[in-house]
């Protein structure tokens, strides 16, 4: 994905589509597990505020699922492996086989996608 440049908040709101009513407001930082571009680390994601409707907002790219520390492809194999599987281990040792460079992804991490993703509805 190419991000040359930032929305333009000026002509349109995300949020309520007026002119001129966002701002630019900041960043804020999260640690991102991205099996498909080979990365772990830390992203910076831009922050915007609506005057009008008192929300904040954020740009957050494709890739990444709100609240959660995986990129989408990273969740989808994770969960693929774990069907196969039966064992949160051998899922994640399964999506990082592939990969140049060792990288840790956190059991507890790991764990919570798959519960989430597999949970019962009561």
């Amino acid at each position: 994905m190419d991000y040359d440049h930032w929305p333009d908040i000026v002509s349109s709101c995300p949020v309520c589509n007026q002119k001129s009513c966002a701002i630019y407001r900041g960043y804020y930082s999260r640690f991102l597990f991205c099996t498909e571009l080979e990365f772990f680390g830390l992203v910076v994601i831009r922050t915007g505020f609506c005057k009008c409707q008192k929300v904040r907002f954020h740009f957050l790219p494709d890739f990444i699922i709100r609240r959660r520390s995986l990129s989408v492809f990273t969740h989808q194999r994770l969960c693929e492996a774990y069907a196969i599987h039966k064992k949160i281990s051998a899922a994640i040792d399964e999506i990082n086989s592939d990969l140049e460079e060792e990288f840790f992804l956190p059991l507890s991490t790991a764990h919570n996608f798959i519960r989430l993703r597999f949970a019962k509805p009561p």
